[in-house]
């Protein structure tokens, strides 16, 4: 039997997870960027099925990945990256717990226990 195991790559564009399934290798991208939004949108965001995040104590909302993007056009903002040059982006304040939230949706969760 093959060993499960799951690679990742983070890039300043996107992040790839390379896992090893019982039917071959599977991969899941998603962009290395996020948005930030007024907490008044949240009842949009959720009547259009918009996965969001908001981190304790704040009063606004992160958009992450590929439909920051999407956001960004719509309401005429910029997206933001949490990444730059390969180091965490100075001028983000929530650049880690962005990271974090990216890797966790990329991820997924592990297959069996134990995998690699």
């Amino acid at each position: 039997m093959t060993k499960l195991g799951v690679g990742l790559d983070v890039g300043t564009m996107n992040f790839v997870a390379a896992r090893y399934t019982p039917n071959g290798t599977e991969y899941k991208r998603v962009k290395d960027a996020y948005i930030d939004l007024d907490v008044e949108n949240v009842k949009t965001l959720k009547m259009s099925g918009i996965k969001f995040v908001q981190f304790p104590e704040q009063n606004d909302v992160v958009v992450l990945g590929d439909m920051s993007f999407q956001m960004a056009n719509l309401f005429k903002q910029e997206v933001k990256r949490p990444l730059s040059k390969g180091l965490i982006s100075p001028g983000a304040l929530r650049a880690q717990y962005v990271l974090k939230e990216l890797i966790t949706n990329v991820l997924e969760e592990p297959l069996e226990k134990g995998e690699h």
